[in-house]
Formats: structure tokens, C-alpha cells, sequence
């Protein structure tokens, strides 16, 4: 990656928000030494009527389309376009493409403003699961390099499934290279996009290794996380069933309300509201144990979790169901799809757990830090700039 060029990143997560997200975390440590623009996730007319009294909304840099600079000490900006039309909901494909260009069109124009007054003639760019946007804005800027970062299986999300996968098949061959979160992400979208690199999900080590852990009572078996509908619901129901001396504690976005009505019954499970980044540590200092109990579809199959190395950095046992390839982990984490593996892993963790085995842990995720990550990132952009350079002097 050129030092001189600045990084436009297309992103489909928004900016605020009180969870943790990879692009998010990946552009702040790459502000640490060039200029970063992040265009925000393009907020709808929706939006705007529902959440316009929140607090954390950023409803005038929407409508003023202004850009903010949320550190100091690093050239990163976010900028928002003016409010979208909501478009994601439409089948037909032919509507669809209609509508969104008008959508695409007022991101082009927040970056042209920003380009503008930042004096940016040419930029490096990251489009962040948002391919009908790197198809219109790379015809736009065709002579600059468009990285598509893809972290989610798009054609299996809820909120991009009408339309994503067909778009993503068209943008990936016009893209520079596209950089996957996992293992299996890798292996199926490069046969799309041959210049296709590895670049799992990391943690703000400090944060979480800094956060002290404090013994309850009876034993906490945690989870960080949107409650949604990759929870195995069948699993959990039988592992508060036949722990009832065990306190569950579920931290994140309530979004299934069948799952929050399910578990909401026991006596021994706690619903907790999501918690900014920045408390989250502190707040899972109580897990005795962190889990990861997602079912097995084609959607999970291809995540990496953000929690693992959250749970890893604060030195706690991992259980997790075996939903996706997480070979990289042997030996660290415990694997479990039946409720009594399940139950035996959680007992043999709590008997076993040593100091030992918290620092060796916590040295396994400080590897996996967002600063590393974004070196990596920084790795792979260079060398593609390095070879195109090289091309051109033979």
C-alpha cells in the first residue's frame, strides 16, 4: 500500500454504533500512519424518520453532509452521503438497479466534496461488502485500485440476500483483489477473484487484556454478541436446563425475538443491552467461560467470530459449537455440538483452568491484534502496488 495515497473505505457497517466491527477496527489502525476516508453506511429516509431523536444518530453530518474527525492524532474522516432510498427490500432486479443508481450517485457526490477540500487526486479504495457501490463509483475512478473486503457470506445475510450475490459475481472480476475474513470465505470467492487473500478478524488485545476478571458466586457461562437467530436455540435450552447452578449471560443486539422469549423464561439467564467497545472488556469480566453456540447453515459456515479472541484476550475458556472452520485455534478452544459435550466441556474447563492456561491465551490473541491485522492488510495492498509497479518497467 503506497504511504502517500490515501484510503477510501466503502463500508456497509456504520461507523457509530455500540458493537464492535472488523472494517471499523481495521481503518483505525490503518489511520495510524496514512489518511483514511470512511464512508459511512449510507443511512436511509427510514432511518432518518425512526432514529432521528437518538443520541448517537449522526443526523446532521447526514443532512449537512459534513465529515468528522474522530481522533486527533490520525487523518481519519467520516463522511455520510445524504439520506438513501430504502432499496434492499425490492425483488425485482431491474427496479432495484434504478433506484439504487440514485443512491449511488449522492455517495459519488459526498466523495467528490471530500476529495475536494482534502485536495485528494488519487486514493486507494476498500469496498467493504458493498459491491453495487464499487461497480458504480469504479467507473467513476477507473485508474484507481478497488479492494472488495468481504467478511460475511452476502448471499446468505438477511440484508443483502435479494441482490448481493449476483453483484458481488459481477464486481469481483473488475476488482484489484478481494481480502476474506475466513478460511472457507477465501476458498469459494476465489474462483471469482484469483488475487484473493486471508485476513481473519482480530481484537483490540489491549482493551480486553487490561479488564480484570472478577470471580461471582456460582460460575458465568458468557456470550458477546447479536441474539439472533445463529444461536442454536435447542442447544442453549438444554444447557440452562441442566445447569440450573449456572448463571448465563447474554451481552449484545436483541434481535430475534423468538430467541430473546426463549431464554427470557429461565431464572439463571441475564439479558444485557450492548455495550460500547470501549466498557466491553470490563463488562465480560465476570464470564467464567465463553461460548460461541451458533448453528451449522450456510451463512455461519463462513464466519470467523469477533468473540473468540475477545474471550481469548481476557484469558477465558472457549466453547464453541463447530459451525465453521476454526482449525487455527486447536488445541486453544473447545469444541462441542451436543448438549452433553457441551456440559462435559464446560465442567472439565472450570476444574482445569489454570493461570497457565489464562497467559497462554492471552498470548494467542495478542497475535491476533487489529494492529497486526491492519499490517497485514498494509502487506498485501503493497506488494500489489509493488507488481503493478514492476509490470510497467518490464
Amino acid at each position: 500500500m503506497d504511504e502517500k495515497l490515501p484510503l477510501i473505505c466503502i463500508s456497509q457497517p456504520s461507523w457509530d454504533g455500540n458493537y464492535l466491527k472488523s472494517t471499523v477496527e481495521l481503518m483505525k489502525q490503518i489511520a495510524l500512519y496514512r489518511t483514511v476516508i470512511y464512508v459511512d453506511y449510507q443511512y436511509t429516509f427510514k432511518d432518518v424518520w425512526q432514529r432521528y431523536n437518538e443520541q448517537d444518530f449522526p443526523l446532521q453530518n447526514i443532512l449537512g453532509r459534513k465529515f468528522r474527525k474522530p481522533f486527533p492524532d490520525r487523518n481519519l474522516y467520516v463522511v455520510n452521503a445524504l439520506p438513501a432510498i430504502p432499496v434492499n427490500w425490492i425483488k425485482s432486479t431491474q427496479t432495484y438497479q434504478k433506484l439504487y443508481k440514485i443512491n449511488a450517485m449522492l455517495v459519488e457526490q459526498a466523495i467528490w466534496n471530500i476529495r475536494k477540500k482534502l485536495d485528494i487526486e488519487k486514493a486507494e479504495w476498500l469496498v467493504a461488502m458493498a459491491p453495487a457501490l464499487g461497480l458504480h463509483l469504479k467507473k467513476k475512478w477507473p485508474d484507481e485500485q478497488f479492494w472488495y473486503y468481504c467478511y460475511d457470506q452476502i448471499k446468505a445475510a438477511d440484508y443483502l440476500s435479494n441482490h448481493g450475490g449476483s453483484l458481488e459475481q459481477k464486481f469481483l472480476p473488475e476488482a484489484t483483489g478481494i481480502i476474506c475474513s475466513s478460511q472457507s470465505l477465501l476458498e469459494e470467492k476465489s474462483q471469482m477473484q484469483p488475487n484473493a487473500h486471508l485476513l481473519e478478524n482480530g481484537v483490540d488485545f489491549d482493551l480486553f487484556n487490561q479488564a480484570k476478571r472478577i470471580p461471582q458466586i456460582r460460575p458465568v457461562i458468557g456470550y458477546v454478541g447479536s441474539i439472533d437467530n445463529r444461536l442454536d436455540l435447542n442447544l442453549l435450552t438444554n444447557l440452562i436446563e441442566n445447569l440450573p447452578g449456572y448463571q448465563f449471560q447474554f451481552i449484545g443486539r436483541q434481535v430475534s425475538k423468538t430467541v430473546v422469549n426463549s431464554l427470557s423464561v429461565f431464572s439463571n439467564v441475564e439479558l444485557l443491552p450492548p455495550v460500547a467497545p470501549e466498557h466491553l472488556g470490563a463488562t465480560m469480566g465476570s464470564f467464567s467461560i465463553g461460548i460461541i453456540p451458533f448453528v451449522k447453515n450456510e451463512f455461519t459456515r463462513h464466519i470467523y467470530p469477533l468473540k473468540i479472541n475477545e474471550y481469548l484476550a481476557l484469558g477465558l475458556p472457549v466453547i464453541t459449537t463447530s459451525f465453521s472452520n476454526l482449525a487455527a485455534f486447536g488445541g486453544i478452544i473447545k469444541i462441542a455440538d451436543q448438549t452433553e459435550e457441551f456440559i462435559t466441556a464446560i465442567q472439565n474447563e472450570l476444574k482445569s483452568d489454570s493461570i497457565a492456561q489464562m497467559t497462554f491465551r492471552k498470548k494467542i490473541a495478542s497475535q491476533n491484534s487489529w494492529a497486526n491485522r491492519a499490517k497485514q492488510l498494509n502487506q498485501v495492498i503493497s506488494r500489489q502496488k509493488g507488481a503493478e509497479r514492476d509490470a510497467e518497467m518490464v
